[in-house]
This record gives structure tokens, C-alpha cells and sequence, in this order.
């Protein structure tokens, strides 16, 4: 027996868990890894911290390699006549090769192992008329150059930090973008987890009440057909039913379009509202409401808080980009350094053996200076689009101060107003539920009617459907107030 018992209560815990809900808190994990907002967010961030990296990498040196390999197809030959160079029958072979490379690398190359030293052995060597025949010398069909420059900014006016510095501003307004969209997220999960539970209820309500507006129809149909009820009072209950299926068909599509933003927000396309586990916390709804109130609005429009500490950023962002456009005016020049190496030759690298020995190296260093002295006006325009820039910044600032004083305003204004029509709806439940009891009693003594029974019923139930009307219209509030205070009851 007491094994069967055993068994019978792992059976029991093992189905418990099998058809546990979906709480608060397991959908709230799935949102955080599927919600669309939150990874376009976490994107941002990751592209600000790269362009940190660039903006940082731009204050140091640039290097750049260039290398090309040519073959020349139909090789020209290179025409040198030696009475253009007979003024030069003096200079040393070192001379020679200075001013005519190709005719001493040739020479070399037919005569590798001749002591040649002056321009009158290579005159002997070649034997020629020196006045009319020219000295033919084929190029080398393959050529290879190599070219590294090294570009180093020396002085740009604070452009380039002032541009580290704008990339880290706006970093850390992405960082703070990204939480600041996880704390709308969870308002708007909330939301609708809260909007889920009451509607649900709103429609189980209207089930019950279209259950009695039915019967209601047909008691008056009958009576209307004993000549007990007039036409007016028959067609005033099939209205009466009419509104609560109309009342129903809205519900259901306010349900359905609720539950499938929660599919979307926390990426579980096949949630429905059976699996979900969740009941509003209502005790907080009422220490929102009798919260002091200056201290909350205090909080929200603290510089501390998320929405106005980015704007702040950005404030600096515009005048950091104002800076670098007065940086950028007329006769303002950038200097920068560069070194160049280069080395190439006729031949390929380790195709042609003799490669190396017809190669050069060397190098270039430059002071290189830029600057604009006229373009029309356009950065004397930049600077004042700059400049008002910077004021848009601290508007937008002031409005959005505006904007939250006017939604905490409203939010509490709602909460005020939900609160008191939902105490107003409870006495009015209770009053109209004794009046439906009295009435049921007198219909058991037979002094009373089931019309009029029934009737009865229906105003209970209407004020079940605008109490959890008013409870929806609440907790938005309430969770609005939640996000632009940051506190957690």
C-alpha cells in the first residue's frame, strides 16, 4: 500500500512539472535570447566598440604595400647612340650606370667578366660608327616593383581625438541603449502578460454573461408569445445579447493580437495562452499609487537616468563635432609624416637568377602639410550647422524632460482613475449581487420573475467585464511608471 502510494505521488509531481506553465520568468530568459529589439541592440553596441577601435587605430601610423609584377609583350628595343654620350667618354663607369642603366646593365651582362672601368672600353668594346650607328639594347621582358609607405598624422587640430572621443560617447550611448531597451522589453512583457490574464478572464466572463443574455432571449420570446412582454422589451434583450457577442468577438481579437506580440518578443511561435503562468501582483498596483509621488518624478528626471543621460551624450557629441569643425576652417593645415620604400628592377624574383643584381633600393621621407583656403564658404557653413547642432541637442533634452513630466502625469492620472472605477465597480458588484440573490429568493417564493432574475445577473457581469477593463488600463500604467522611475516592487 504504501508503495502504491509512492507511486502514485511521483506520477502525480512528474505530471506537475510535464504541464507547468510558462512563468514570468522562463519567458522573460527567452526573451532576452530572442527578442528582435534586444539583439539589434546588442549589435549597436558591438559596431560602437569597432568604431572606438578605428577612431583609436587612425592616431597611429598607416601602412600600405604595393607590389606588381610585369611581363612586356612585343619587347621594344632601346635605341643609344654613343655620340649623344661621347661628351661623356671621361666618366666612370659608376657615371655611366647613373645616367644610362640599361646600356652599362647590358654591357655587363655580354661582357660579365670584363675589367671595364671607363666610357672609352665599352666605345672599343662595341667597334661601331659612333656618329650614325645607335647602340640596340633589348629591356628585359619582365619587370618587378615594390613599394611600402608608412603615413603618420603629426597634427590635425584635435579632429582625430576629438573623434576617439565622439565614438566613445556614442558607445556608451549604445551600451546604454541596449539596456535601456531590455527595460522596455520587460514593461511591455509585463504588459502584456498582465493585459493576458484579464482578458482571458474578461472573455470567461462574457461566456458566463452571454449564457445568461441567451437565456434571457428566449424567456422573452416566450412571454412575448403569451402576450406577457411587449415587442420593444424582446428586441432591448436580443440587443442586450447582441452587444455581448460583439463585446466577445473584440475581446477575443484584443487576446489574440496580445498573444502574438508575446510570440514574437520572446520567440515561441506555438505559446498560447493555456500554457502561460502568470497572475498580476495587484497589492503593487496599490503602493505605485500611494508611492510619494515628487520623489518618483524626482527619480525619473534625475541625469542619472537612462533616457537623459544618453541625450547628454549626445549633447557632447555635437559639440565635439563642433570642435572638429572649427579644426577643419581656412588656412588650418593637417601634417602628417611619411616614409617611403622602394625597391624593384627588371627580371621576376626567383625566376630570373641575375634578378638581384639589377634591382634597386630607397627610400623617401616627407613633410606633408594640407589645408583648404577656399571652397565657397562651405566650412564656415559647417561650423554654424555645428553650432546649431549643439542647440537642437539641448532641445531635445528639454523636450524629452517635457515629455516625462506629461507621462507621469497621465500614467498616475490613469492609475488614479482605474483605481477609483474599480473600487466604484466592486461596491457596485456587491450591491447589484444582493439585489440578484433577493430577487432569486423572491422567485423561489414565487413572487418574483426569472426575466427579471436574470436581468439581474447580467449587471453583475458587466461590472466583472469593466472591472477587468479598468485593470488592463491599470497595470500599463502602473508599468509605465515602473520604467520611468527604475523601481521594482
Amino acid at each position: 500500500m504504501k508503495r502504491t502510494l509512492i507511486l502514485i505521488a511521483l506520477v502525480v509531481l512528474s505530471s506537475s512539472l510535464l504541464f507547468a506553465g510558462e512563468t514570468y520568468e522562463s519567458l522573460y530568459k527567452s526573451m532576452l535570447r530572442s527578442n528582435p529589439a534586444l539583439l539589434k541592440a546588442h549589435e549597436e553596441t558591438r559596431k560602437a566598440e569597432l568604431d572606438v577601435k578605428d577612431a583609436r587605430g587612425s592616431k597611429g601610423p598607416t601602412i600600405e604595400m604595393t607590389a606588381a609584377a610585369t611581363h612586356i609583350v612585343n619587347n621594344p628595343l632601346e635605341k643609344v647612340y654613343l655620340s649623344d654620350i661621347n661628351e661623356g667618354a671621361s666618366d666612370t663607369l659608376s657615371q655611366i650606370l647613373t645616367n644610362y642603366p640599361t646600356l652599362a646593365t647590358n654591357y655587363y651582362r655580354s661582357n660579365p667578366t670584363a675589367p671595364v672601368t671607363t666610357f672609352d672600353q665599352i666605345m672599343q668594346a662595341y667597334g661601331g660608327n659612333i656618329d650614325s650607328d645607335p647602340l640596340l639594347f633589348e629591356m628585359d621582358s619582365n619587370l618587378f616593383m615594390m613599394q611600402l609607405n608608412i603615413t603618420q598624422p603629426l597634427f590635425t587640430w584635435g579632429k582625430l581625438s576629438n573623434a576617439e572621443k565622439i565614438y566613445k560617447d556614442v558607445r556608451t550611448v549604445r551600451q546604454l541603449q541596449e539596456g535601456d531597451a531590455e527595460n522596455k522589453a520587460v514593461v511591455e512583457l509585463k504588459t502584456r502578460l498582465a493585459s493576458i490574464y484579464y482578458l482571458s478572464r474578461l472573455i470567461d466572463t462574457l461566456d458566463e454573461e452571454d449564457e445568461i443574455a441567451a437565456k434571457l432571449v428566449n424567456l422573452s420570446d416566450q412571454a412575448y408569445r403569451n402576450g406577457m412582454m411587449v415587442e420593444l422589451d424582446v428586441k432591448s434583450a436580443r440587443i442586450d445579447a447582441l452587444e455581448v457577442r460583439v463585446g466577445k468577438s473584440q475581446a477575443q481579437a484584443q487576446l489574440d493580437n496580445v498573444l502574438e506580440g508575446l510570440r514574437t518578443m520572446t520567440g515561441m511561435p506555438d505559446l498560447k495562452v493555456e500554457d502561460i503562468d502568470f497572475t498580476p501582483d495587484e497589492a503593487e498596483y496599490r503602493q505605485i499609487a500611494e508611492a510619494d509621488r515628487e520623489a518618483l518624478l524626482a527619480e525619473a528626471l534625475s541625469p542619472s537616468r537612462t533616457p537623459l543621460r544618453m541625450l547628454s551624450l549626445m549633447e557632447n557629441v555635437a559639440q565635439k563635432k563642433e570642435e572638429i569643425a572649427e579644426g577643419s576652417q581656412y588656412w588650418k593645415p593637417d601634417f602628417a609624416l611619411t616614409a617611403s620604400v622602394n625597391y624593384g628592377g627588371q627580371g621576376l624574383p626567383v625566376i630570373d637568377s641575375d634578378f638581384f643584381d639589377s634591382t634597386h633600393l630607397f627610400g623617401t621621407f616627407s613633410l606633408g602639410m594640407k589645408t583648404t583656403l577656399w571652397d565657397g564658404g562651405k566650412k564656415l557653413h559647417d561650423v554654424a550647422r555645428s553650432k546649431s547642432d549643439v542647440a537642437l541637442a539641448q532641445l531635445e533634452r528639454t523636450d524629452a524632460e517635457n515629455t516625462i513630466r506629461t507621462t507621469f502625469s497621465s500614467a498616475f492620472s490613469a492609475i488614479d482613475t482605474a483605481l477609483s472605477q474599480i473600487d466604484y465597480l466592486e461596491l457596485k458588484k456587491e450591491v447589484d449581487g444582493n439585489k440578484a440573490e433577493q430577487k432569486e429568493i423572491m422567485l423561489k417564493h414565487g413572487s418574483g420573475s426569472e426575466t427579471d432574475v436574470l436581468k439581474a445577473q447580467l449587471e453583475v457581469k458587466k461590472h466583472d467585464v469593466e472591472k477587468y477593463q479598468q485593470y488592463i488600463t491599470l497595470c500599463q500604467a502602473v508599468y509605465t511608471i515602473e520604467y520611468l522611475s527604475d523601481i521594482q516592487l
